[in-house]
């Protein structure tokens, strides 16, 4: 069920099991596994519920309906670095790419014996990655749907006897309309919204939409429910309030979010590792000009990907943007703009994420609200020029005339000469265009309060009855696409509150 503050006339009070806030790969995940275990279960949405037959054909207009802060969430720092996230029931699934992986193997040995979080072995993830990935169907890209700007790539590594394949996704029945990013017009792309949250309101979850969450309710150092205000769709509040009494309040509002809420209501203030922690995956990518027409925005755009870097913290991914959203995005202006737009369908794109050792921070500055700081330290500069110059040398070498990148100062390569000028040159932080699709950790898990904000069982440290399950407990960067990753650890929640076995 789904109550809209939108058209919401009056205060409501209730009871439930537990209250979720926020409904992405986290919320809703361990709002429907509680639900099917029998618990009555309430979610806190800030964004509104959009039907499938609402989604616009027009990226731009998807970018003002759902994306938070239309899409241009920006990281204060050294470079600025934007960070797309979904406002909407369903979370930024509604709105990624649909990429899954599971967590690898070296980051959970990471987490096993370095940061001492012993139940976080491979064998307690295995029935729980199984269980997630056939609720949404998670199987390999067809290279029947990938954009050329995937197959391009695909046949160039292959030539080179480089190792790549088809990214998993969580897809059923995908045409290849190529509008992953703006909500899924088909519903192939199995997002929250599609999967887990109808099930978990077949067992009888209600969600709030249209609805920001205020404060907890606490009694002596227990959340015992939350207060949170309907608002209009438009965003003005209607004047009308929600509060909930449970036992169990879950915070899943997001990695920006869940840490700045608990500040704002003077909860687990004192841990000095709310709000800190925070790593991003940064990405750029560049284009290359082919003499056949690519028309990269026909087909699934991120659908192929290679490790051959992966021993340097960078993962090589598919990606291709619509003609409207590159023309906002490239660092062209005026004549030259012109130029590289009337030759886009000529280009083909790909990718890397790196996996970052620089972190940030989330915290309130005056005026600003709730700010993200983040610079790139030299390593993690180190790790763009190397992922970049790959990505130009592997385009030229296979064909293409040209390679256009966004590190100023190198522009664009015509020759494998003008890559080695940025393999040897000056490059500075600040020279990097680039976005970050994964911010994790800023309520980090960790073995002791003086190393993390929640313990291996997702509790607060120092409170009861609260709970933290998003990104921001993941302890370290994947150096892959985290969905599969933080649906794992809230069904590891749910199991637990149930007190079911995380092996069956």
């Amino acid at each position: 069920m789904i109550v809209d503050g939108d058209e919401v006339g009056n205060d409501i009070d209730e009871h439930f099991d537990a209250v979720v806030i926020g409904s992405g790969a986290g919320g809703a995940v361990v709002a429907k596994e509680l639900a099917e275990g029998g618990m009555r279960v309430a979610i806190i949405e800030d964004g509104a519920y959009h039907k499938l037959s609402s989604h616009t054909d027009l990226p731009y207009e998807a970018l003002g309906r759902l994306y938070r802060d239309k899409g241009f969430t920006t990281t204060l720092g050294k470079p600025a670095i934007p960070i797309p996230m979904g406002r909407a029931l369903g979370g930024t699934t509604v709105i990624n790419s649909g990429t899954c992986f599971r967590t690898p193997k070296s980051v959970l040995a990471h987490w096993n014996n370095d940061l001492d979080l012993k139940s976080l072995t491979e064998e307690s993830f295995s029935a729980i990655f199984d269980r997630v990935e056939k609720e949404i169907n998670v199987s390999e890209a067809d290279f029947s749907v990938m954009s050329r700007a995937n197959t391009i790539f695909h046949e160039i590594l292959t030539k080179k006897g480089v190792a790549g394949h088809p990214l998993k996704r969580n897809i059923r029945g995908c045409e290849g309309c190529g509008f992953c990013c703006y909500g899924c017009p088909t519903g192939a792309k199995q997002s929250m919204d599609v999967s887990y949250l109808p099930k978990a309101f077949i067992h009888g979850a209600k969600a709030y939409v249209n609805c920001t969450f205020e404060q907890f309710i606490i009694e002596n150092n227990r959340v015992t429910g939350i207060q949170a205000n309907f608002h209009r769709y438009a965003g003005a509040n209607n004047g009308h309030t929600l509060r909930i009494k449970a036992p169990r309040v879950i915070m899943a509002a997001g990695t920006f979010h869940t840490p700045q809420l608990l500040r704002d209501c003077g909860v687990a203030v004192e841990n000095r590792n709310l709000g800190r922690n925070l790593t991003l995956h940064p990405a750029t990518k560049v284009f290359a000009r082919f003499d056949e027409e690519i028309r990269g925005w026909e087909g699934t755009p991120q659908a192929y990907y290679s490790e051959v870097l992966k021993d340097q913290g960078i993962t090589l991914e598919g990606i291709f943007v619509p003609p409207d959203i590159a023309a906002m995005t490239v660092p062209f202006v005026g004549r030259r703009l012109n130029e590289f737009m009337r030759e886009y369908k000529h280009m083909a794109t790909f990718g890397f994420l790196i996996s970052d050792s620089s972190s940030g921070r989330v915290m309130k500055l005056p005026l600003l609200g709730t700010t993200v700081l983040y610079n790139l330290n030299k390593a993690d500069v180190e790790k763009f020029r190397k992922g970049v110059a790959y990505l130009a040398r592997v385009f030229l070498e296979g064909g293409a005339t040209k390679v256009y990148t966004l590190l100023h100062g190198y522009p664009e390569f015509s020759t494998l000469a003008d890559v080695e000028r940025l393999e040897n040159g000056p490059l500075k932080a600040e020279d990097i265009d680039c976005m970050a699709f994964h911010p994790l950790g800023s309520c980090r898990m960790g073995s002791t309060a003086e190393t993390g904000v929640v313990g291996d069982d997702f509790r607060v440290y120092g409170w009861e009855g609260l709970y933290i399950c998003d990104g921001s407990v993941i302890p370290s960067p994947l150096g892959v696409n985290p969905q599969v990753t933080i649906m794992a650890f809230a069904t590891r929640l749910a199991y637990q509150m149930l007190g079911k076995r995380l092996t069956q």
